[in-house]
Parts: structure tokens; C-alpha cells; sequence
């Protein structure tokens, strides 16, 4: 096998497409986007045994200070998973031969990695891709992380079966008042709102270091996939970003005030239910403090794996990375960094 960098949008975006492990996050432009507001060189990796490819690997490159790092995907983006993506070929191989495959693979991608000297290596599997043992073998630390899912082909009432009284409490609360969600393409209004948020929750925020022109791009590249939600009654009183894909609607970003968080997501799995998804992912599992409120709709668990690789400078890159996105993105935003 051999790794090497493709630049055939048109051949990239096909592969990912036919790859069950694909996600909108590897589509061609969603990596450009990432590139542009993440000050991070996109490396689109993909493995060939002879001319037969068997996956694609993006890459995130960055050098600063003399420290190096490689991420799939890039910091600062708010993009939960991105990693390989394999063939459908590769699915339907027997055990022995999808693993030497994958053996193979995961060996010429280090090599790649190895030419470029990393301080640190960290890659966000997508969930789906579970053997992560190549990476172990290879000097990787692995950490096992989790996602929420929820069951579409069930019955609606069955889906509301499943939450816990707290919930349906709230949304009952709420649906007396019959707040109206629209889709709106105010990117800026979004994320004032997240940075207000979240900074009064003492939490820390890429929001106000982050140019809202990034969603913006995103929104603009993909308008049936990617869609912003506001939840108005008597002013904004909830925002949230959806990632539909294939059968998948992905609460990506968003909060809302109260009870209106819970009524926002119920209507949102409604509304998926009636597109005909199958499922409805609530990201982030393995966040102690946001698992009671996520966990309160009655989804099932799945995992998904982050591998990583540093040296001694390692945490110093990795730190350093994320002072720079914040900085270069203030900069792009025309916004000065925290603490300036």
C-alpha cells in the first residue's frame, strides 16, 4: 500500500460519499472551511493498494514556534469527529484481510505523519470505526469517548415513552405557550448569543475568538444538510445548528434558556422523524456534567475512539495551537484575544 495527497475534489467527495464510514465533515469543502478559519494546512491523505484506494485519511498540519502538531480534525473548529474513512470493500472483507488492510493503512498514513517531525498527533475517530489496535501498536494513547443516539424507527409515542418525567414536563410547560422555531441564517446574532451563554456559565467559549463567518461558509456550502434553528418567544430564547446526513440528524451546536432546551430538541426529533432520518445524535457523552440533561431524552450509547501521540513538547503544541486559533481568529473577526 502507499499514502498519498489527492487533490481531485471531484474524486474525494465520491469516495466519501460510497464510504459507510463518511460523514459530512469529510466532504471536500467542509475540510476547506476548516482549513480557512483554523490557520491549520488541510493534508488529504488517502491509501491505495496499487490503484485500488481503501481510504481516505484528512490531515490538519501546523507549525508555530517551532512546535508541530498534526489533528484530524483541526482545533477550534467545533467539529466532534472526522479520522479515516474506509471503502465499502473493506466492509465486506473476512476478519483476516480487514485486518491486514487496516494494518497497512494505519502504517502508511504514520509514515506520512512521521515525515512532517509531529510533537503531537491526535485524531477523532467518526463513530463506526472501532478497531483502533493498529494505533496502540503504533505508540498511540487511545481514549474512549461516547455519543448519543436516538432511535427514529420506533413509533413517536414510543420516543416520548423514553423520557424521563423532568422532560416532558418542560415540554409540556412549553408547548402552552407555542414558541415558533425558524431557520435563520443570522450567523453573527448565533454566536453572540453562544459566547453571552456560555461566558455566563463560566464556561470557557470559541465564540467570541471565532469569526462567525466560519458558520456562515459552512451554512452557505451546505444549505440542505447544515441548518440553524431559533427558538423565538418574546425575543431568542433558544439556537441550535443541525448536520443532516444520510439517515442522520446531528445536534451539532446550540443552548437555549429553561425548559425551552428540551422543547427545541423534542420538536427538532419530530420534525426528523417526519424527514424520514432513522436517527437522531446528541454528541458528547463523555462530558460528565452535560450527560444528565442529554441522557434525559432516553437515547442509546455508542462509543467512538480518540487515539494520540506526543513527545515532550507534545502538551506544549498542543496549548500553543489553541492560543493561536483564538488569536487568529480575533484577528479575523476583528476582535482582540481573551485577556488583551
Amino acid at each position: 500500500m502507499h499514502a498519498r495527497i489527492v487533490y481531485d475534489q471531484g474524486w474525494w467527495d465520491r469516495f466519501a460519499a460510497d464510504s459507510p464510514g463518511g460523514t459530512l465533515f469529510h466532504r471536500w469543502k467542509f475540510l476547506e472551511i476548516m482549513e480557512k478559519y483554523s490557520s491549520f494546512k488541510m493534508l488529504p491523505y488517502a491509501v491505495f493498494r496499487g490503484e485500488e484506494p481503501v481510504c481516505i485519511f484528512p490531515l490538519f498540519y501546523r507549525s508555530y514556534g517551532g512546535l508541530k502538531a498534526v489533528f484530524s480534525p483541526p482545533l477550534q473548529t467545533n467539529v466532534p469527529y472526522l479520522g479515516p474513512a474506509f471503502s465499502e470493500g473493506y466492509y465486506g472483507l473476512r476478519q483476516r484481510r480487514k485486518e491486514s488492510y487496516l494494518n497497512d493503512a494505519v502504517e502508511e498514513v504514520n509514515r506520512e505523519i512521521a515525515r512532517l517531525s509531529p510533537s503531537y498527533v491526535a485524531v477523532d475517530a467518526a463513530p463506526g470505526f472501532d478497531d483502533v489496535r493498529p494505533f496502540l501498536w503504533s505508540g498511540y494513547d487511545v481514549d474512549v469517548k461516547y455519543t448519543y443516539v436516538i432511535d427514529l424507527a420506533r413509533p413517536l409515542d414510543r420516543i416520548w415513552e423514553g423520557f424521563d418525567a423532568s422532560c416532558k414536563k418542560r415540554i409540556r410547560r412549553c408547548e402552552h405557550t407555542a414558541p415558533e422555531i425558524r431557520r435563520s441564517e443570522d450567523t453573527r446574532a448565533f454566536y453572540q448569543i453562544m459566547d453571552e451563554r456560555l461566558r455566563l456559565k463560566g464556561q470557557s467559549s470559541v465564540y467570541g475568538s471565532q469569526s462567525h463567518e466560519y458558520l456562515r461558509d459552512i451554512l452557505t456550502a451546505f444549505p440542505e444538510n447544515v441548518k440553524m434553528h431559533f427558538l423565538c418567544d418574546h425575543g431568542i430564547s433558544g439556537v441550535q445548528v443541525t448536520c443532516e446526513y444520510r439517515d442522520t440528524l446531528l445536534l451539532w451546536l446550540g443552548s437555549a434558556n429553561g425548559h425551552y432546551n428540551e422543547y427545541l430538541i423534542w420538536e427538532l426529533i419530530k420534525r426528523a422523524k417526519a424527514a424520514g432520518l432513522r436517527r437522531f445524535e446528541i454528541y458528547d457523552g463523555h462530558t460528565r456534567r452535560l450527560t444528565p440533561f442529554k441522557s434525559k431524552f432516553g437515547p442509546g450509547l455508542e462509543k467512538c475512539y480518540s487515539v494520540s501521540r506526543k513527545n515532550i513538547f507534545g502538551t506544549c503544541a498542543r496549548w500553543a495551537y489553541i492560543a493561536l486559533a483564538k488569536a487568529r481568529s480575533a484577528t479575523v473577526s476583528g476582535r482582540l484575544p481573551e485577556g488583551e
